[in-house]
């Protein structure tokens, strides 16, 4: 069983220590893991905001027994009529401010803490623009004082919460243009958004903060995830016809920083494509090769999302080799992949990779060429292989390349073994193993866990007569799993 405890070090920051023991296949401790975590600043917002309430709960109780005196004519004061009125407004108008303060540091202490990345602000509102007009046909007039900016934020949930507040201030304003003035502000970037129509009132604009972005949170929320605030600019009755966006700027130099992806549990959606079994005749030396003399690549890709034919693209690629039975640590295969396009919050919790760490990278034009070179003349071998065998048939087009290396899956071999089992992900098959998984959701990572199911399963497969390739590639073809086409 994992312990942990919470110790101060000589940066006066406060680490949490967690130690998760390392167990073999018969239970026996063979090591531990040790995680740290920095959690000064939870700790931090977690006394000012119980600060706070206990604030709010004493002056609450102090500001009633207060009232109360006003109200009893037998307590002795004043008991003119209007001067326990005004009395009784200072009391309540005080109410909703400390509400608004307590609330606030609540919101505070619950936000999702989003990566936020340094990004050309110039590329931010190029990339905003062009999309508002596709989605919707909403024109931005841009105006950009200082072209070398840099924006601090989460692209994708920022990109979506501007795009959001454009389609219904359109609709409101029933005017298809709209202006958006961006400029720095010592740290500061605004992006002030202007109308040339009608004005809408305060009580408009606020209802909107609150509405739901699609699948994101309300829009307040999604600006607060991103260090973001807003202001409604208004004239004395309370009519607008600007809001104010205020968001962090990134530093002009950039300080790099190596990034662990965390390791998180749960596996992608199955997918099948028997197509991936056809293999040319001519290759029977391969076909009638037996599996434990075969050199294998495994492999995984981590990516944007799910979609290869909706335009999800593929960020991480790595590989490792199985030769002579034996898994060849010291030639592997890794690289981050410039998508090209923002990766989605919902993927960054999954894999850890955000588009400041691919930004720059190779794209994959440049990385499938090698990834070929590296596994030709090998069998390629992955958990739910279909998946990244389809990410790599969508780019054949663009790229020029094709991977024809024969495959294996260990999800299918899984089910031709285990048929009484319902769960094939990868969890339950290394469970079921004995492999303990390093690094899950790396793309790495899940290449060295395929890799050691493998070796598990190849003893498990021969004793049921799955000897060579040929026979391998028969059964998986069988397999219930391998009917379903993807």
């Amino acid at each position: 069983m994992a312990s942990s405890f919470i110790t101060p070090i000589h940066t006066d920051r406060l680490i949490s220590v967690e130690a998760i023991p390392v167990l073999d296949p018969e239970k026996n401790i063979t090591g531990f893991i040790l995680a740290f975590l920095d959690v000064t600043d939870d700790i931090n917002l977690y006394d000012i905001t119980h600060e706070k309430l206990i604030s709010l709960k004493n002056s609450i109780a102090i500001q009633v027994e207060q009232a109360k005196d006003l109200l009893n004519p037998h307590c002795p004061g004043p008991h003119d009529t209007l001067l326990i009125q005004e009395e009784m407004i200072k009391t309540l108008d005080l109410w909703p401010r400390q509400y608004e303060e307590v609330s606030e540091a609540l919101l505070e202490a619950i936000s999702t803490r989003l990566p936020l990345t340094r990004h050309p602000l110039k590329d931010f509102l190029s990339g905003l623009k062009q999309k508002t007009e596709d989605l919707y046909g909403i024109h931005l007039r841009l105006s950009l004082t200082d072209e070398e900016s840099y924006l601090l934020a989460d692209t994708y949930s920022f990109t979506s919460a501007f795009i959001f507040l454009f389609q219904n201030l359109s609709k409101m304003v029933r005017n298809t243009e709209l202006n958006l003035c961006s400029y720095k502000n010592k740290n500061f970037i605004i992006f002030e958004i202007s109308w040339d129509s009608f004005f809408l009132s305060k009580h408009r604009i606020e209802n909107l903060m609150q509405k739901r972005i699609n699948s994101l949170p309300s829009l307040f929320y999604v600006l607060k995830q991103n260090k973001a605030s807003f202001e409604i600019i208004c004239d004395k009755d309370g009519h607008s016809s600007r809001i104010n966006i205020i968001a962090n700027a990134g530093s002009k130099t950039h300080i790099k920083e190596k990034h662990q992806a965390p390791v998180i549990t749960g596996s992608r959606p199955e997918f099948y494509d028997l197509d991936l079994f056809n293999m040319d005749e001519e290759n029977n030396d391969f076909l009638n090769t037996d599996l434990k003399h075969i050199t294998y690549t495994v492999f995984d890709t981590e990516t944007t999302g799910l979609n290869p034919d909706g335009g999800d693209e593929i960020i991480s690629l790595a590989a490792v080799r199985i030769v002579n039975n034996r898994i060849v640590y010291q030639d592997i295969f890794e690289e981050l992949v410039d998508p090209k396009r923002d990766i989605p919050m919902e993927s960054y919790r999954i894999h850890g990779i955000n588009y400041e760490m691919v930004s720059g990278k190779k794209d994959i034009h440049t990385i499938l060429p090698v990834f070929k070179d590296y596994a030709a003349e090998t069998v390629l071998l992955g958990h739910n292989i279909a998946f990244d065998m389809k990410m790599f048939k969508v780019k054949e087009k663009t790229t020029g390349i094709r991977i024809l290396n024969p495959v294996l899956d260990t999800l299918l071999l899984s089910a031709i073994l285990h048929p009484v089992y319902a769960c094939h992900d990868m969890e339950s098959i290394a469970g079921r193993l004995g492999v303990n998984i390093i690094g899950r959701h790396t793309a790495l990572g899940d290449a060295i866990a395929s890799a050691e199911i493998f070796l598990k399963l190849l003893p498990l497969l021969n004793s049921n007569g799955v000897l060579t390739l040929r026979d391998a590639i028969k059964a998986s073809k069988k397999s219930y799993y391998a009917r379903l086409k993807y």
